[in-house]
């Protein structure tokens, strides 16, 4: 693994954003952010990355203490590079990285094996639909229903009050435990995109509060890494997201 003994600036660069955007009050949140960057010289969206690599291997630590160390010691671009390759891919994230930190490979060499795995660089497994509404719906509550990770069965949404508006479905596993489900839909301006993830996070954020867990569906249109970073921010990141591939489709006249 990696042979230095100090963690990397971007980790306490990271750290030290994270925790003034923790300590800020919900609505100053991203203000609060940017000012921080600022103070260090970077884009708030650049340390949302930094943010989110952080968050990975933090987490990885527990399950990896050894990778986990290396990566600090790494720079940030080989951090969130192994981050990305995870979400689909560990053992062989894991394996690559262990490459460049032996120096059989360089971050060009590390990159390039990325792409490969990835398959162009698409790091998130999606479904594929057309552009139809409600078969996008369908597939989403599908997706939804797998995130789940247990068997549940749709219930009225009347059944819960302290849902927050906005939810398309609520399920119920065989224990009890309640999903809210959010899809957004395909086919928005970019800005909308932008509102709704916000908007999303304030939902998720409202049902952690009464323990309900949330789980986001989302088209790959709508740039899922901009969401898992909003996520980061509000320390949601646990949230499970499913993202769907949105194909054009064509009807004969």
């Amino acid at each position: 693994m990696a042979d230095r003994s100090v963690e990397s600036d971007w980790v306490t660069i990271a750290g030290v954003c994270r925790e003034a955007v923790n300590r800020a009050p919900h609505g100053d949140k991203v203000e609060v952010l940017r000012e921080a960057a600022e103070g260090h010289g970077l884009s708030d969206s650049h340390v949302r990355r930094m943010i989110r690599a952080l968050t990975f291997v933090e987490a990885l630590h527990s399950k990896d203490k050894e990778f986990a160390l290396a990566l600090r010691r790494a720079s940030f671009r080989v951090a969130e590079l192994v981050d990305r390759w995870s979400q689909f891919a560990p053992s062989e994230a894991k394996a690559a990285a262990q490459r460049y930190f032996d120096k059989e490979v360089n971050f060009k060499g590390l990159q390039a094996l990325f792409e490969r795995e990835s398959g162009g660089g698409n790091a998130v497994p999606v479904s594929t639909v057309g552009l139809v509404p409600d078969e996008f719906r369908q597939v989403a509550f599908e997706r939804a229903e797998q995130l789940a990770g247990r068997k549940v069965k749709e219930v009225s949404l009347e059944a819960e009050p302290r849902l927050a508006a906005g939810v398309d479905r609520l399920m119920r596993s065989t224990e009890g435990h309640l999903f809210a489900v959010l899809v957004t839909p395909p086919g928005l301006s970019p800005k909308a995109y932008a509102v709704r993830r916000k908007l999303d996070a304030g939902r998720i954020a409202l049902h952690k509060r009464v323990g309900i867990e949330t789980i986001v569906v989302l088209p790959e249109e709508a740039e899922p890494s901009e969401f898992a970073e909003t996520l980061s921010i509000y320390g949601l990141q646990d949230t499970p997201v499913g993202v769907i591939r949105v194909r054009p489709q064509y009807y004969a006249e």
